[in-house]
C-alpha cells in the first residue's frame, strides 16, 4: 500500500503538507547538538590539490544527540584522497577519555561500481557519552587527485545545520582565489593579504549564529539570509568549462560502438530531431542502466568511455549524457553536455563565482533549428518535446568546444502540463452512505511523466490502484476497477483512464437536507497555510492547469447556484456550481503560476486578501441538494 501511496502522489507531483503551530526560527534549546568550535586549515596547492585539518568539538544538549555522538562517521574517497584521524576523545564533567586510534574502523562504505571511485568511512565511537558531554575530533585530509587540474573552489557556510558558537578558518594558497562573502547579520570578519608566493584569507566567527527554520511545511530557505563566504581560483564560468571540455570531448569523439551505432540507424528513421531524440534517449535507457550517482574517476567528474559504458552495460549521469551526445552528432544534431542541480527545488545560490558544488547532475544541451531543448537521458521516459521539472528554471553550464557558457533553462510553462478529471457521481435514494462513480482521468505533459512506461515497472494492480487513489480518498472506496490501459512505451504521450468505483461516507444529513461533500484540492490547502510568523518561502506546485467536472444527476440544489473566481500572480482559479437539464454540475479550473511563493510576497496584504478569497471560493464545501426524477 505504501507503493501505491507513493504513486499516487508523485502522479499530481504533491509536496506533503501538515499544518504547523508556529513557523519559526530555531533557538540552541530546540537542537540536540551545539557545534562548539569548528576550526579549519587549508592549504592549496598549484594544482588545485590540497591538505586540510580540521578540528571540531560538538555537545550533546539532548537525549537524542547523545545518540548521535556516540558513533560518528568521516567518509573520503579513496581514489583521489586520503584521511587521518589525529586526535579524538570524549571530554566528560572535565575528564577526557581519549580514543586509541589504532580501534577506529576504516571500511568501505559499499563495492564499487565498474570504472568508479571507492568511497571509505571511518567510523569513530565514543566512549562516556552523557548529557552535555563533549566530543572533539582532529583530522587531516590529503586531496591527491582533483576534477579539475589546476581549479579549486569551496564554500564556508554557518549556522545551516547546528548553532556554531566559534570558528576559525585559515586559507593559504599557491594559487590566487576569488572571494565572495554573505554576511547579513555580521557575524564573520573576514581578512586577506598575499605575498610573491602565496594568498591567505583568515575567517573568524565573532559571534554564535544559528540559521535553522522549524515548525514549517514546504519550505525554502533563501540563502541570502545565511552567513557563508565562498572561494574560487576562477571568476567567470566559462573558465572554468573550458578546463572541463577537452575531457568530455575526448570521450565524445571516440568512435560510437556497435550498440549505439545500432541506435542511431533506429533513430536515424523518424521525421522530426524530437522524435529522433526520443528514439536514442529510449534505446540508450534500455540497452544501459542507469546508476544515480555523481561519482567520479580517479577524481575528476568525467565521463568514462564509450566502450567502457557498452561492456559495462551500466552508467552514471556524465556517461549518460556523454554517450547520447555522440550518437546525436552522429545524427547531424547539434548537441553538448551540460551540468546543472538537479533537484525539485533549484539551488538558487546568490554566489557568483564559479564552483563546482552548484552542480550535482549532467544532461544535454541540444540547438534544434531556433529552439534549445534540453535533454536528460538519464529519466526512465524519454521527454525531448519538453522539459522536466527537475532541472527547469535554473543555471546550467554547457560545455561546447569552443565557446562553453553559463545559460538558464527553460522555466515550465503551464501548458505542458494538464490534468483533467470528469466524474459522473450517482447518489442512490435506497443507500444514503453509497456514491456510484463513473469518470475519466487525463494527463497530459509532465503530468504524465511518473505513468510513462509503467507497464515496464510495475503490475497492473499497483498502477490501477495508484489511479484510483488519484482521483478518490483510499478510505472511502469500497470497490471499483479501471479499464484496460497500454503504459508500455517509455517516451511521454497523453493517457486517458477510464474507471468506476463504489464510495462510501460522501454525504451528510443536514437540517436542510442532504448534502454531498466537495473534497479541497491539496493546492488551496498549501495555499491556505499560516503565514504571519513564516520564516521561509513557500514551495508550491509546479506550474499547471487542473479541470475537473462533477456531476451529480437527478439532483438539484437546494439553495442558490455558486460561482466564483480568485486570481493573482501566483494562482487562479474558477468554481462554478449550477442545475443541469441533467442534474448539479460542478466545474472547476486550477491553474498554478508560480512553483514557489517567496516570503515577502506572504507577508504582504496581497496575500492576505488572497488567502479570503481562495478559502470563500474553495474551502471546505458541501452541497445541499435533493432528488429529482428521471
Amino acid at each position: 500500500m505504501n507503493t501505491v501511496r507513493s504513486i499516487a502522489v508523485i502522479i499530481f507531483v504533491m509536496l506533503g503538507f501538515f499544518t504547523s503551530v508556529e513557523a519559526r526560527w530555531a533557538t540552541p534549546d530546540d537542537l540536540d547538538t551545539i557545534t562548539e568550535s569548528y576550526n579549519r586549515i587549508l592549504q592549496i596547492n598549484r594544482d588545485g590539490t590540497t591538505v586540510e585539518t580540521i578540528d571540531l568539538t560538538l555537545v550533546a544538549t539532548k537525549e537524542s544527540g547523545k545518540d548521535r555522538l556516540v558513533s560518528f562517521p568521516l567518509v573520503y574517497n579513496a581514489q583521489s584522497s586520503k584521511l587521518v584521524v589525529l586526535e579524538a576523545k570524549t571530554i566528560s564533567n572535565g575528564i577526557e577519555y581519549p580514543i586509541d586510534l589504532k580501534e577506529i574502523e576504516d571500511k568501505p562504505l559499499a563495492s564499487s561500481p565498474q570504472g568508479f571511485d571507492q568511497h571509505r568511512q571511518l567510523l569513530i565511537a565514543f566512549p562516556e557519552i552523557a548529557l552535555n558531554a563533549k566530543i572533539f575530533i582532529k583530522y587531516q585530509t590529503t586531496v591527491i587527485e582533483v576534477p579539475v587540474p589546476g581549479f579549486f573552489s569551496t564554500e564556508f557556510v554557518y549556522g545551516a545545520d547546528s548553532y556554531w558558537k566559534n570558528s576559525n578558518v585559515k586559507i593559504t594558497s599557491v594559487l590566487p582565489f576569488f572571494v565572495e562573502v554573505n554576511d547579513p547579520e555580521k557575524v564573520l570578519t573576514v581578512t586577506q593579504k598575499q605575498s610573491k608566493k602565496q594568498y591567505e584569507m583568515d575567517i573568524t566567527l565573532t559571534k554564535p549564529t544559528i540559521k535553522v527554520a522549524i515548525d514549517e511545511q514546504n519550505m525554502s530557505l533563501d540563502r541570502k539570509l545565511m552567513p557563508w563566504v565562498t572561494i574560487s581560483t576562477l571568476n567567470q564560468w566559462p573558465k572554468l568549462g573550458a578546463l572541463l571540455v577537452p575531457q568530455y570531448e575526448e570521450k565524445i569523439n571516440q568512435k560510437l560502438p556497435p550498440l549505439f551505432e545500432t541506435i542511431a540507424n533506429e533513430a536515424e528513421k523518424k521525421p522530426t530531431n524530437v522524435e529522433k531524440i526520443n528514439a536514442v534517449t529510449s534505446k540508450l535507457s534500455e540497452a544501459i542502466t542507469y546508476m544515480g550517482d555523481w561519482r567520479t574517476i580517479k577524481g575528476a567528474y568525467i565521463p568514462r568511455s564509450l566502450a567502457e559504458i557498452v561492456k559495462s552495460k551500466i552508467g552514471d549521469c556524465k556517461d549518460f549524457s556523454a554517450a547520447t551526445v555522440a550518437i546525436l552528432r552522429r545524427l547531424g544534431i547539434s548537441s553538448n553536455v551540460a551540468l546543472v542541480y538537479r533537484g525539485w527545488e533549484p539551488n538558487e545560490s546568490p554566489n557568483h563565482l564559479p564552483t563546482l558544488h552548484q552542480f550535482n547532475h549532467a544532461f544535454v544541451m541540444v540547438e534544434d533549428k531556433d529552439k534549445t531543448l534540453w535533454i536528460d537521458p538519464t529519466n526512465f521516459s524519454s521527454y525531448a518535446q519538453g522539459i522536466y521539472p527537475d532541472v527547469a528554471n535554473r543555471d546550467a553550464l554547457v560545455l561546447k568546444p569552443l565557446a562553453p557558457t553559463l545559460l538558464h533553462t527553460q522555466a515550465l510553462d503551464l501548458k505542458d502540463s494538464n490534468m483533467a478529471l470528469s466524474e459522473k457521481i450517482s447518489m442512490p435514494q435506497e443507500e444514503f452512505d453509497i456514491a456510484k462513480v463513473e469518470g475519466q482521468l487525463s494527463l497530459s505533459g509532465t503530468a504524465v511523466l511518473p505513468l510513462t512506461g509503467a507497464d515496464l515497472r510495475f503490475s497492473k494492480e499497483i498502477i490501477s490502484r495508484a489511479i484510483i487513489n488519484t482521483v478518490a480518498n483510499e478510505s472511502r472506496v469500497v470497490n471499483w476497477h479501471v479499464d484496460d490501459y497500454n503504459l508500455g512505451s517509455r517516451i511521454v504521450g497523453d493517457v486517458k483512464f477510464n474507471f468506476n468505483l463504489t464510495e462510501k461516507h460522501t454525504r451528510l444529513k443536514t437540517t436542510a437536507g442532504n448534502a454531498f461533500l466537495l473534497p479541497t484540492a491539496n493546492q488551496i490547502t498549501i495555499l491556505l497555510t499560516k503565514t504571519e510568523d513564516r520564516v521561509t518561502d513557500l514551495l508550491f506546485y509546479n506550474p499547471a492547469t487542473y479541470h475537473r467536472r462533477v456531476l451529480l444527476p437527478q439532483t438539484s440544489l437546494i439553495g442558490p447556484e455558486a460561482v466564483c473566481r480568485v486570481d493573482s500572480p501566483w494562482f487562479t482559479g474558477m468554481r462554478n456550481v449550477a442545475n443541469t437539464s441533467t442534474g448539479i454540475e460542478v466545474t472547476e479550473e486550477l491553474v498554478v503560476k508560480k512553483s514557489k511563493i517567496l516570503n515577502a510576497e506572504l507577508k504582504s496584504g496581497e496575500y492576505a486578501k488572497f488567502q479570503g478569497e481562495v478559502f470563500n471560493c474553495f474551502g471546505d464545501t458541501a452541497l445541499v441538494y435533493k432528488h429529482t426524477e428521471s
